[in-house]
């Protein structure tokens, strides 16, 4: 039997194989079915029960730690307040910490240490500022205020722009636009003037006061708010708790102590002697003139802490700092009165606050009526706050008494910028902030916030 199959080339030929020894098409489409079928399944379990995954967040927890720690080692060492005041000093600080791109930043908040004050004013009320305000410490902190020259028709000049209040030195056209854009950068500003005619409507604006005062009193008194939200509570506080520093001026002769210098204390255009005693054998103590005869009396020892009136109001000796130095705090019972600083000679008119609203009225004379002229009235503005305040300069410089400079300082330390610090000098993709809020009662009653920052930018 002769055979069917036949070489080709010395190969079988593939037309001559039978069909079922060929590859199966279906076969290979049923197995490609299969496997898609089997991925399909391997995808829907892993969204529907997913493999549990755990993240520590340990990096954004390293950064809360580690600024809860900065601050809780200053306040351990006790150099909380030392080093959030000082740029310097913390910078120096981050910069030991720091490393693997970390971004420090810190900010404390409360009446600052070191209060620069812009003056639209000639350098001759610029050193007599210096002068009023040096010695400035309460709450055991110093508080230096220096002050420069603001050109307020160039609001970038350097002691604008780095000032935290400026002070309107005597009336003046001003600028609306210039005054808002300072305050929005929470800075103050006090306007020291007298006006001849009703306000503008600038000054209406920024100080919200208006013309139409009566003059119906010599004496002008202090108002005490009615709560402490009220806009005046802050400095009238200040006002009363604040030690005011006096100074002897020379070396004296007191057979009762080692050392002694004199000075004087002037209140209500009266000025009163005294004398500063301290020695290494004795207690320090002040001899102050209260009979206005010149002579250090017996009868006139006052001791630290102790109590004495002049002119019907209150003080009290709340420090002795060396041979040269007290500090007196005005005492708030009776209320103190000034000796008619708010009238001008030439009689000039009358401030009362815009809209009747004497809320904002710290200082008026001393009179039951509602339209009486005011001394100093308050305002707020974005966030920020003003003070306009009578011109008692304008008998000259020499005039002003230390209860004209207690009332000023009253309005710089509320007006003026209240935090300072530093801010992080590039964006920032996450970070994280500790605080830490302190208050103290020593003089007054101060509430302070400290924040550090740390994060990274990427």
């Amino acid at each position: 039997m002769v055979s069917s199959l036949c070489r080709c080339g010395g190969n079988l030929c593939g037309n001559n194989l039978k069909s079922s020894e060929r590859p199966s098409a279906k076969g290979i489409i049923s197995t490609l079915e299969l496997m898609g079928v089997v991925v399909a399944l391997f995808v829907a379990f892993s969204i529907f029960f997913p493999e549990p995954v755990y993240t520590d967040n340990w990096k954004n927890a390293y950064l809360y730690l580690m600024s809860k720690d900065i601050l809780s080692t200053l306040v351990a060492a006790g150099n909380l307040e030392s080093y959030m005041s000082n740029d310097t000093t913390m910078q120096e600080l981050f910069n030991n910490i720091g490393g693997h791109g970390y971004i420090f930043w810190h900010r404390a908040e409360g009446i600052k240490h070191n209060i620069t004050m812009a003056c639209a004013c000639p350098q001759q009320e610029i050193n007599k500022l210096g002068e009023w305000t040096r010695g400035l410490r309460f709450n055991d902190r110093d508080i230096e205020v220096s002050f420069c020259y603001a050109d307020i028709g160039n609001p970038e000049s350097g002691c604008m722009k780095n000032s935290d209040a400026l002070i309107v030195w005597g009336y003046r056209a001003l600028n609306e636009q210039t005054l808002t854009n300072y305050l929005i950068e929470n800075k103050g500003i006090i306007e020291l003037a007298d006006f001849s005619s009703s306000p503008d409507a600038v000054q209406q604006s920024i100080f919200g006061i208006q013309g139409g005062g009566v003059w119906r009193s010599d004496r002008d008194v202090i108002l005490e708010p009615g709560q402490a939200s009220q806009i005046t509570y802050d400095p009238y506080k200040i006002f009363y708790n604040i030690p005011l520093a006096l100074y002897g001026t020379q070396e004296d002769d007191l057979t009762s102590c080692e050392t002694a210098w004199n000075g004087t204390f002037t209140v209500n255009t009266s000025s009163y002697w005294f004398w500063v005693c301290n020695g290494s054998s004795v207690e320090p103590y002040v001899y102050f003139d209260l009979d206005s005869n010149g002579i250090p009396d017996s009868d006139e020892l006052l001791a630290l802490g102790e109590l004495f009136s002049l002119e019907g109001s209150n003080f009290n000796i709340s420090y002795i700092d060396g041979a040269k130095k007290i500090r007196v705090t005005f005492l708030d019972s009776p209320k103190y009165k000034f000796f008619d600083f708010i009238r001008p000679p030439a009689g000039g008119e009358g401030i009362l606050p815009t809209n009747g609203d004497l809320s904002r009225v710290l200082v008026k004379m001393d009179s039951v009526f509602a339209d009486v002229a005011c001394g100093v009235v308050l305002n707020s503005l974005y966030g920020s706050r003003t003070a306009w305040i009578a011109n008692f300069t304008r008998n000259g410089l020499d005039s002003v008494g230390d209860d004209h400079r207690q009332l000023l300082i009253s309005l710089i330390l509320y007006v003026s910028k209240k935090y300072e610090g530093s801010e992080p000098v590039y964006n920032i993709r996450r970070g994280y902030i500790s605080s830490y809020i302190t208050t103290t009662d020593i003089d007054v009653f101060e509430i302070r916030k400290y924040d550090v920052g740390v994060g990274y930018p990427y």
